[in-house]
Order: C-alpha cells, then sequence, then structure tokens
C-alpha cells in the first residue's frame, strides 16, 4: 500500500504528535528520576524501547539531555538533564 497526498501528510503528523509525546514523557520521567537507564525510562512510561530511544537521541541533539556510563557497570548508559543548558 502506498500513502501519497494527505494520507501521508496525515501520518506524519499523527508520527509527530506521537513522538512529541514520547518526549514529554521522557522528560517527565527524568525530572522525577535524575540519572536513570534507558530501561528505567521504559518502565515509568509504558513506552516501547524504540520510542524511548528515538526521544533520548532527540533531547541529546538538542542539548537537553546528557547520556554517561554508569560508574557500576560501564557497558551499561544513565541519562540525565541538562540544568540550565549546559
Amino acid at each position: 500500500m502506498v500513502v501519497t497526498g494527505v494520507s501521508a501528510r496525515s501520518a506524519e503528523a499523527s508520527e509527530l504528535r506521537s513522538n512529541s509525546r514520547a518526549i514529554d514523557k521522557v522528560l517527565f520521567a527524568l525530572a522525577s528520576n535524575p540519572n536513570i537507564s534507558q530501561r528505567i525510562i521504559q518502565t515509568l512510561t509504558g513506552l516501547s524501547n524504540r520510542s524511548v530511544r528515538y526521544a533520548l537521541e532527540e533531547l541529546k541533539s538538542r542539548g537537553i539531555v546528557s547520556e554517561f556510563n554508569d560508574l557500576r557497570d560501564i557497558r551499561k548508559k544513565k541519562y540525565r538533564l541538562i540544568k540550565g543548558g549546559d
């Protein structure tokens, strides 16, 4: 099935709204629980792995969230909000 014209724009708008909601949920989870893993964010928000990953990448690219290695297990990543946009 090929999506064209109005239906393509509608699908794109729907995806943007969905991504925006995912970003809002991830931001709230990080504001309430600093220094948490992607898995914990998934649990707190009820979002899929893909949605959380997308939201984190978007927030990192905007300079809102930073990623760092867990001190107890360097293979694991944790995330936190960047204060004051620094």
